[in-house]
């Protein structure tokens, strides 16, 4: 369909101006994108609403009714972005530079592109005179990258009437992987759970030129630390991984290897395998596989000659689904028996997921074959949060992560990219997304 590649131009260029809005989270102060986006969709005829919930904080919700009744979707994003360090990149995180191809720039992937995606895929909507049944319902949000307190669960909490959806399309997913001679797209169909606690650790003050004066709680935390380190919580594979690695490894030709990593007998073996040739994918698929715990702030002492009575330390942990604090607690009095500590929740946000024999799904499926002849789709389980959480929560949406994107280049270096330096997406992955989401929504609400 030429219609996409005759817009181009004018995809790319908006998001390019979008970038150039500074929505590092925090503060965020998305509300001016907020209302670049809703001019936008307004030349177009699409009527929005912007949605203010704290000072500067904007979110805009466009909905538009198809010709008789039928399933409600929501294409869902978020306009704040996490901060860059300008001297670290090739072009300013919030220029938006447009060069050799690629739109470049903080939230170019994560998630201002496919902010873009989901506009131009209402654009072509209205300009193709697309006949539909049901809702679709535009949202793009504050506040995700800090956990949504002004966005999406604000939006969910405060106007449910305006999201509530029965399908739900989102960032974290859609990514298509080289392997081998076939392009593995990995669909968010669940996400890990976020927990932080605060392990507090006490000792005895003394003079630090007498070491064995006191009793050192830096020195106690640090060896809590190391077993923590040393006794990681087990492989434990759930379906939506399970999926994902057996295609990944038949598209490559490694079945019998990802038989030893969906083991709990031997597959520590196979990551340290993996490691040795690939170490971004090793450590994806060790997240994906088991329940983590890692140390991020460390707080102790108060003065360079006084060995220091107590230490905190913060924790993050990512726990896969059916799992919540019980287990951390659990696991911590097994590792660290004999140390005497102390344990604060500060933070509980458990695993969500959806089913993945799902109309929407087998959708997907067949446009993305469509557009990519050598495509195999799978689910996949994120290690990181998104907004669908609140969507599969509160209405029990079916909500996948889905930006349709096929990696250029190494894993390595597309990981890095976001939420670390030199974010950029290809204007013909910008075709590509926008395209692909267009047919999957008329396909999903076509009028019968």
């Amino acid at each position: 369909m030429s219609y996409f590649k005759d817009k181009a131009d004018e995809i790319a260029s908006f998001l390019s101006e979008l970038i150039r809005f500074d929505t590092t989270n925090p503060p965020g102060n998305e509300l001016e994108a907020a209302k670049f986006v809703a001019e936008k969709l307004g030349e177009y005829g699409i009527n929005c609403e912007i949605l203010t919930s704290n000072s500067n904080r904007g979110n805009v919700i466009a909905r538009i009714p198809g010709s008789s009744s039928g399933p409600r979707l929501l294409l869902l994003s978020h306009l704040d972005v996490v901060p860059a360090k300008p001297s670290d990149w090739r072009h300013h995180p919030f220029s938006g530079e447009i060069k050799d191809g690629y739109v470049w720039g903080r939230g170019a992937i994560d998630d201002k592109g496919h902010v873009a995606m989901e506009v131009f895929t209402l654009i072509a909507l209205i300009e193709n005179r697309v006949e539909f049944n049901g809702e679709i319902i535009f949202a793009t949000t504050a506040d995700e990258e800090m956990g949504g307190k002004y966005g999406a669960k604000w939006l969910v909490e405060n106007h449910p009437e305006k999201v509530k959806a029965d399908y739900v399309i989102n960032e974290g997913g859609g990514f298509g992987l080289p392997a081998g001679d076939k392009i593995v797209f990995a669909i968010q169909t669940s996400e890990k759970g976020v927990y932080w606690f605060k392990l507090k650790v006490k000792g005895r003050p003394g003079h630090a030129s007498m070491p064995l004066s006191g009793e050192n709680a830096i020195v106690k935390i640090s060896k809590a630390i190391k077993e923590l380190e040393e006794h990681k919580m087990p492989i434990t594979p759930n379906i939506h991984v399970k999926l994902f690695i057996e295609t990944l490894a038949s598209a490559t030709g490694k079945g019998l290897l990802s038989k030893i990593l969906l083991s709990r007998a031997l597959g520590e073996h196979a990551l340290k395998r993996i490691y040795r040739s690939d170490k971004s994918l090793a450590a994806l698929l060790d997240a994906m596989l088991r329940n983590t715990i890692t140390p991020t702030v460390i707080k102790g002492g108060y003065k360079e000659n006084i060995i220091p009575d107590e230490v905190e330390c913060i924790f993050d942990c990512r726990l896969l689904p059916g799992f919540n604090e019980k287990h951390v607690l659990n696991h911590l009095k097994e590792v660290l028996k004999g140390l005497e500590y102390e344990v604060e929740f500060l933070h509980k946000d458990p695993s969500t997921q959806s089913p993945i024999n799902t109309q929407l799904f087998n959708i997907i499926d067949k446009v993305l074959r469509k557009n990519v002849p050598n495509a195999i789709v799978t689910p996949y389980m994120s290690t990181g949060g998104t907004d669908s959480r609140f969507f599969r929560r509160k209405f029990n949406s079916i909500a996948y992560g889905f930006e349709p994107i096929v990696i250029e280049g190494p894993l390595k270096e597309f990981m890095s990219m976001i939420h670390g330096i030199n974010e950029r997406i290809s204007i013909k992955n910008l075709v590509f997304g926008t395209k692909v989401t267009f047919e999957t929504i008329v396909e999903l609400m076509k009028a019968r």
